[in-house]
């Protein structure tokens, strides 16, 4: 059985629910499962159009929203109709594996599927500041914490892959949910 396509991902991150990876391009590094805890949380994923603003990075494979009680950062929808589309161009595929290896690229793609399908949430109550200084995006939580350190794409840390106008409306966004919240 020729191997799927998807898998090519390299999922770098097969933590419940989320695998923020595509074409070795987007990689989640010193961030794993066992540094996913309350109030942070794996869901499933966001609708961009309900959210106060999103934003998606300047190559389009990751969108960072802005909602009434979250900031979510998951893999674009762009993305997501791309690898879907991959995936199902490899359950197409005849490659004489027969019904075994049939049943095996099922379960796999399915698999797949259901991981990339979430997203990363953390409650907007609970941070102090959104900022963007020097190029660069900064989530500050109330224990003074930085969130989405970790999650880098074709080697660049996410949080500077924004354009500048898109991150600045962002802080802008956050700014007024803050006021209207006090």
């Amino acid at each position: 059985m020729r191997p799927v396509p998807a898998l090519a991902l390299s999922l770098t991150l097969l933590a419940p629910g989320i695998a923020l990876a595509h074409d070795h391009d987007v990689s989640v590094d010193g961030l794993d499962a066992g540094d996913i805890h309350p109030p942070m949380r794996w869901t499933s994923r966001h609708e961009a159009r309900d959210a106060r603003i999103a934003i998606d990075t300047e190559d389009g494979k990751i969108t960072l929203l802005l909602e009434d009680r979250h900031v979510v950062v998951q893999l674009s929808d762009h993305t997501m109709h791309r690898v879907d589309r991959e995936l199902r161009d490899s359950e197409d595929e005849d490659d004489d594996g027969g019904p075994v290896g049939d049943a095996i690229r099922a379960v796999v793609v399915s698999g797949v599927r259901s991981l990339l399908d979430h997203a990363l949430q953390y409650p907007v109550d609970q941070l102090d500041d959104v900022r963007y200084r020097d190029g660069r995006l900064e989530f500050v939580t109330r224990d003074g914490d930085r969130l989405f350190e970790g999650i880098e794409e074709d080697g660049q840390p996410m949080l500077e892959s924004f354009h500048d106008a898109d991150a600045r409306a962002y802080v802008a966004a956050f700014h007024r949910l803050q006021q209207r919240r006090r």
